[in-house]
């Protein structure tokens, strides 16, 4: 009972809100964020500093490089979409000689302060618009952690695609993690429901694989089913609203 009054007050409430720019939001809010954890939090959820950084190191262990063939890649550069606050660039930056983050967001001088806070020096920081300005060819390996289901459009998935397939270097590998639509092929929230911090895109696990493959990508594995708790079996409740993806030219 108490869950049909709080989704009635959902609807309610969305009838009479202010429509919210999905992007700006994304890109405007972080800087008007004081404390290092609120900003940490902004992004993903957490008390702490200490807590961001555990769960980032558990988050690139058990999800992000637990694949067959990470050990053999080089370890030169590595990319990632949507950083943050820069959480997963520290555990990147131990593997990689240089780790480079791209996002939207007008807070970079307060990502850099919690990176160097944590020792990383060998990070750059470049804005989504800079893209072109990276080397074809140059980067190792790029990930995107539960990121693009923040998008307002798969336009914006197409552009970072491109990109990737451009800068990607033949012997790396790109692992993507994205919100899964089980209907659609892709399902956007418009900006009238949109609530700030939610998720705005999904997609189809098939749709996007099928994508990938006529851009020329090749996919090394994929998950569609992914657990929430990585130490309780798959099943209705410990499914996660993700899905995964890894591939290479």
């Amino acid at each position: 009972m108490f869950e049909v009054i709080k989704k009635i007050r959902k609807k309610i409430f969305r009838r009479f809100q202010k429509p919210i720019n999905i992007r700006s939001s994304w890109a405007k809010e972080p800087k008007n964020l004081k404390s290092m954890v609120d900003f940490l939090n902004w992004f993903d959820s957490t008390s702490s500093v200490a807590e961001a950084i555990q769960r980032a190191q558990k988050d690139w262990n058990e999800r992000l490089i637990d694949f067959p063939g990470f050990l053999n890649l080089n370890k030169k550069i590595c990319l990632e979409i949507g950083f943050g606050a820069g959480r997963l660039l520290i555990p990147a930056s131990r593997h990689f000689r240089k780790v480079i983050g791209v996002d939207i967001h007008n807070a970079f001088e307060k990502a850099k302060e919690f990176l160097e806070n944590q020792n990383v020096s060998n990070y750059r920081l470049i804005h989504r618009d800079e893209m072109g300005k990276l080397a074809a060819n140059s980067i190792d390996f790029i990930f995107s952690f539960i990121v693009i289901q923040h998008f307002d459009s798969f336009d914006e998935v197409g552009y970072y695609l491109k990109h990737i397939k451009r800068i990607l270097n033949p012997r790396g590998c790109c692992h993507i993690f994205f919100g899964k639509s089980h209907k659609k092929d892709i399902k956007v929230v418009g900006e009238k429901d949109f609530q700030k911090r939610a998720r705005s895109l999904f997609i189809k696990p098939e749709y996007f694989r099928q994508y990938l493959c006529k851009m020329g990508f090749t996919i090394i594995n994929f998950e569609d089913r992914m657990k929430k708790r990585l130490n309780e079996p798959l099943s209705s409740s410990n499914e996660s609203g993700q899905a995964r993806v890894l591939f290479r030219k």
